[in-house]
């Protein structure tokens, strides 16, 4: 009477959990997220937030615990995938050949994701700064025109230490409104003609006239 005991995938992945976070290069987790991520086992999302990982053991932990929460199907898929992208570490973790074969695996990609996406995905935390003409995004412009009377005014408003409150405050861009996929934070911040988001462009074109209609008498504190 056979007693062999069958371990499903995801049991068998969670026992390899340590061996693996530690051997895995970045290479490694980065070709088998395209991979998996090509075949529909996780998703271009979840791709990018593995290859955004700081460390190669910590984008390995990241793509099997994504794996992990998607059941044994996805188990299974990660250990052939494995088995094809790198036979060795497979026999080495698990004591058994790589008997796969790739025309069951029709999505091995060859390129880093990170080099398909020529960037790696970021979260950007923006506190207490103050920006002046700044652009965060891809295949952003920024074209600012100022003639010299309004220089001079700027010039004249920084040497009585007055601070353009009131233009920053009609120059913000609402990031919530035009962006909801990134995740982009700001505190307490003095910015001036910001672009967040990607394919975005703004042309500001200030005149003397422009500059004496904002100018306020400083206020007396007593």
């Amino acid at each position: 009477m056979d007693s062999t005991v069958v371990i499903s995938p995801d049991k068998q992945l969670q026992r390899y959990f340590g061996s693996l976070s530690k051997c895995m290069t970045g290479y490694l987790v980065e070709r088998m997220s395209s991979c998996l991520s090509r075949s529909h086992t996780i998703t271009a999302y979840e791709a990018q937030i593995i290859t955004s990982q700081p460390t190669d053991m910590q984008k390995a932990s990241r793509l099997m615990q994504i794996v992990i929460k998607k059941g044994q199907s996805a188990c299974s898929s990660f250990l052939a995938c494995l088995g094809i992208c790198d036979p060795v570490l497979y026999e080495n973790v698990t004591g058994f050949p790589a008997q796969f074969n790739e025309e069951d695996h029709q999505h091995v990609e060859q390129v880093p994701l990170s080099e398909k996406l020529q960037f790696t995905p970021c979260i950007i935390n923006i506190k207490n700064s103050s920006l002046t003409n700044c652009i965060i995004g891809n295949n952003n412009r920024q074209c600012i025109t100022c003639d010299q009377h309004s220089l001079l005014a700027q010039n004249d408003a920084s040497d009585v230490n007055e601070m353009p409150d009131i233009q920053s405050s009609d120059q913000l861009i609402p990031v919530q409104d035009t962006i909801s996929v990134n995740s982009v934070h700001m505190e307490r911040s003095n910015i001036e003609y910001v672009i967040i988001g990607d394919h975005n462009s703004m042309t500001v074109t200030e005149n003397s006239e422009a500059e004496e209609d904002t100018e306020t008498e400083p206020e007396v504190i007593g």
